[in-house]
């Protein structure tokens, strides 16, 4: 399947339209349930869900799809798709719930088990966010589209800018900080929820993600392909090796955000697997 211009207009309408059913119950009166693996879920999550899924099913009626508010199918059943749909409806229930404004709409094309596309929309700021692989990743603003710049590696005693959960903390992710004080200037840690972190970083607003809390394909995938095209890599514990889609456990390992160059300041070749 080759996505065209046209194709990525009808995912990105999609992914508006979701937004504004998010936006319908935003700072409401909700149920808030919790699901089995004790992470929240509301009406918006699941509408959000409904609405993507079928848009997607009738835009691309020959491409499966992954949602993490719809039963998931089995691995025997999906190990050997070629072609799937990796979507998180609402990425950040959490921010959501407590109304931060940070959650966003995440949709992901995989092929072959890699990122092909991934397109991340902010209902709030109302901003989105897309790549395509070997194309360039583009951020548009109400009628303004620009394509972002790759980013640049990290230097010796630069000031580094930080991302980190607005909902979960570790003494790992404090440890690890600590592990970089001697190679840069000052580190300064910016909390904040969602996959609008990996837009941040791939802007170059954010040098680097280090996620020590428990994330599922879903949260990553969209923002995967996004962080490629600008020269980034989202790299499993202590390897140079990238995540990876589709395996039989959909849990991603922890992770870190950063320039691809810059490996041999971050020391993330020493942490523990």
């Amino acid at each position: 399947m080759i996505i065209t211009e046209q194709n990525i207009e009808q995912i990105i309408t999609i992914a508006i339209q979701a937004g504004e059913k998010i936006l319908e119950y935003y700072k409401k009166d909700i149920n808030v349930e919790i699901k089995e693996d004790k992470t929240p879920v509301t009406i918006a999550d699941k509408e959000a869900s409904k609405l993507i899924t079928t848009a997607l099913q009738k835009a691309f009626p020959e491409i499966p799809f992954i949602s993490e508010e719809e039963n998931i199918p089995e691995y025997e059943t999906r190990k050997n798709w070629e072609y799937y749909w990796l979507i998180d409806p609402l990425d950040g229930t959490k921010e959501f719930i407590n109304q931060t404004d940070e959650f966003t709409v995440n949709i992901a094309l995989v092929k072959n088990n890699k990122i092909y596309f991934g397109l991340i929309y902010h209902p709030i700021r109302k901003l989105t966010y897309y790549a395509l692989e070997n194309q360039g990743a583009y951020k548009i603003s109400g009628s303004k589209k620009i394509k972002l710049s790759k980013t640049d590696s990290l230097t010796n005693n630069m000031p580094l800018i930080v991302a980190g959960s607005r909902s979960y903390s570790s003494q790992t992710f404090n440890t690890y900080i600590e592990s970089l004080n001697g190679n840069f200037s000052k580190i300064t840690i910016q909390r904040l929820g969602s996959s609008y972190k990996f837009c941040l970083a791939a802007e170059s607003s954010i040098h680097l993600y280090p996620r020590f809390g428990p994330t599922s394909e879903w949260d990553t995938a969209a923002a995967h392909i996004i962080c490629n095209e600008v020269g980034l890599v989202i790299l499993q514990p202590g390897s140079d090796q990238e995540l990876e889609y589709n395996k039989e456990s959909l849990l991603n390992p922890h992770f870190l955000v950063c320039n691809k160059d810059s490996l041999d300041l971050l020391n993330w070749l020493k942490t523990p697997s």
